[in-house]
């Protein structure tokens, strides 16, 4: 954890990522948003965003996933 991503929280697939300020979490959301990633960020936070995957999710879709959080993460600068 370092940059931008502050912290990351949870346990299992339920996690939250804590970004260092406002500007960083925002951008975060809308780059996942532009590649089809729906998170949930938090109302009483604004340096807060929650993953909850559903349920019944393949493996593929987790990597996937994975994958396109770490390459955001790296444009952000964490």
């Amino acid at each position: 954890v370092g940059g931008a991503l502050a912290a990351v929280r949870g346990i299992g697939l339920l996690l939250a990522l804590e970004f260092t300020t406002p500007a960083a979490t925002q951008t975060f959301v809308r780059r996942c948003f532009e590649e089809r990633l729906i998170l949930n960020w938090t109302l009483h936070r604004d340096t807060v965003v929650r993953l909850a995957p559903p349920l019944m999710i393949a493996e593929s879709d987790l990597q996937q996933t994975t994958r396109t959080f770490a390459a955001i993460l790296r444009e952000i600068g964490t």
